[in-house]
């Protein structure tokens, strides 16, 4: 089930495909963060890669607002865009956050 985001303030909302925690090995052990992951059918192709990563990018932006004043979890600084293909294989692109 996907999850549903809203922020009003920016008028943005989207589905989620899926919610993770995941430990990023960049800031140490025990360094757990909530992350997007937008699942895409097909191949990556170049002329809508970029919808896609801005796509990813205001989901890590909704989740930030969403869970900044809760003290039991913390929005982790990347995203993962996946992308399948019809052969059934997986390209997988991690979305670093940059000062949202």
């Amino acid at each position: 089930t996907e999850e549903n985001i809203w922020c009003p303030t920016f008028g943005l909302k989207g589905q989620i495909d899926v919610t993770a925690v995941a430990c990023a090995a960049s800031e140490g052990a025990g360094a757990l963060g909530v992350i997007p992951v937008e699942l895409k059918t097909g191949h990556r192709r170049p002329a809508v890669a970029i919808a896609h990563r801005a796509q990813v990018a205001l989901y890590l932006l909704l989740l930030q607002l969403r869970i900044r004043h809760a003290q039991y979890a913390r929005v982790g600084k990347e995203g993962m865009l996946v992308y399948l293909n019809d052969q059934g294989e997986r390209r997988d692109k991690t979305l670093k956050q940059r000062n949202l």
